[in-house]
């Protein structure tokens, strides 16, 4: 049997200078952060849309990553990483702590609380963010007013800071275990 060929798309990692224009149009929406904080730690967006309060040390800036949320069927759970590599601690730049502090005074004038047990990333209701609705309502509106293409994904940004790192000189291991990659 003649094996089916495998269509691979393109990937569109951001420059700098488009992910400034970015940052800029995120800082206006209220949850303009997932975007900033996907390209400062090249986090998955279930992965981000997990996150709890309890998951955040702004103070040490730095963040686990122990779950990720998943969206089957209609239906949405939160699961543990594939491999133990997904399950890690992101040690965060100014940038990225800058963005977690923006989020929590966010959600503390919305009338969160900002503690422990709440999700980072949540809706209006306190609950999780179903992904298709963040990026019909989020992600195309911020990339749009951007002036970003239409082909740039939200899982190019994954890849955004993985090319930002590699051209910054950080060792390829490194970028690796950031991202949760296994090999």
């Amino acid at each position: 049997v003649p094996r089916p060929k495998v269509v691979r798309r393109d990937i569109n990692p951001l420059t700098p200078e488009q992910c400034e224009i970015l940052f800029h149009e995120c800082q206006k929406h209220r949850l303009g952060d997932v975007i900033i904080l996907a390209v400062m730690t090249g986090m998955r967006k279930g992965e981000i849309f997990a996150l709890q309060w309890e998951d955040i040390n702004i103070a040490e800036s730095v963040l686990a990553l122990r779950r990720n949320l998943e969206e089957e069927g209609g239906k949405l759970r939160l699961k543990e990483p594939k491999t133990k590599q997904g399950r890690r601690a992101i040690v965060l730049d100014e940038l990225g702590t800058q963005c977690l502090a923006s989020r929590r005074k966010k959600a503390i004038d919305e009338g969160f609380t900002g503690e422990s047990g709440e999700i980072v990333f949540c809706s209006r209701n306190r609950k999780h963010m179903r992904q298709s609705n963040f990026d019909r309502n989020v992600w195309y509106p911020i990339r749009e007013k951007a002036g970003i293409s239409e082909t740039v994904h939200f899982h190019d940004l994954r890849h955004t800071q993985a090319t930002l790192m590699l051209a910054a000189g950080i060792h390829p291991k490194i970028v690796q275990e950031r991202l949760g990659h296994a090999d």
